[in-house]
């Protein structure tokens, strides 16, 4: 195991690796939210990482997908499944009629923007050859990310669409500097009073999601063990784990 881990610092991380690292951080950080007295609020300083490396592997996948109308499909049919679970377990939702699929929407909302904005973004600069229109457009679905309140909100949808038409060169400087609004809106809108209450975790947090970068930059854009299966694993493993947390309420 241990030669294994080694081999894989040596060698750099697969799009696999990246997602486990990321799925595994996003369950600590969901697990601390609903139990909040169960669980330490540093769970929250490794949920950190998840998102930035979510936006990074979601515009590697618009780079290299063979169908970005399957790929925003998925992304939609999972923000929809989702939306129950994650009204329940994080927006006090009692019954499925509290939800609501139009306010305080989860993170597939924030992917399927953010890859609908890769996806305008190229057809009207290839067929209008308009970069000012494009461009619009990109702001129309960060406009409709803060509409619908999804998480990370616009600042998630640019972020993932600046990770996809930045250079080679620039794209961990760009991630670095997301990251910060990153935390910088999270600070804002979120935790005001949880800074004050814990700065030492509060200034964790930011370490913890800048170190998303470096990570990044260990990518050896290998896709590593992710076959069809296990790319809907992936996929279902948001609501999945969420729904699970929400079965959890009346036990803990």
């Amino acid at each position: 195991m241990m030669k294994r881990m080694q081999a894989v610092v040596a060698d750099g991380f697969t799009a696999f690796h990246l997602k486990m690292i990321a799925i595994v951080t996003m369950l600590l950080d969901h697990m601390q939210v609903v139990f909040p007295d169960v669980f330490s609020p540093w769970l929250r300083v490794a949920g950190r990482l998840a998102f930035p490396l979510f936006v990074f592997l979601l515009a590697e996948g618009f780079r290299h997908t063979r169908s970005r109308g399957k790929f925003l499909l998925r992304l939609a049919i999972f923000a929809v499944a989702s939306e129950p679970f994650f009204d329940l377990a994080f927006n006090d939702a009692v019954g499925l009629r509290g939800v609501d699929f139009l306010n305080n929407t989860n993170i597939f909302y924030t992917l399927l923007l953010g890859g609908a904005a890769i996806t305008v973004f190229d057809y009207i600069k290839e067929r209008w050859h308009s970069t000012a229109s494009a461009v619009f457009a990109v702001i129309l679905c960060c406009v409709l990310a803060a509409f619908l309140g999804s998480d990370y909100g616009e600042i998630g949808v640019a972020f993932i669409f600046v990770m996809y038409v930045v250079r080679e060169d620039w794209r961990l400087k760009t991630m670095f500097v997301f990251c910060l609004l990153l935390w910088l809106q999270l600070f804002v809108n979120m935790v005001r009073g949880y800074v004050l209450q814990y700065p030492l975790i509060s200034l964790a947090m930011v370490i913890a999601t800048c170190l998303a970068v470096p990570l990044a930059a260990r990518y050896n854009k290998k896709r590593g063990p992710d076959g069809p299966r296990l790319k809907w694993l992936f996929y279902a493993f948001y609501p999945a784990h969420i729904a699970g947390l929400v079965g959890l309420v009346g036990v803990l």
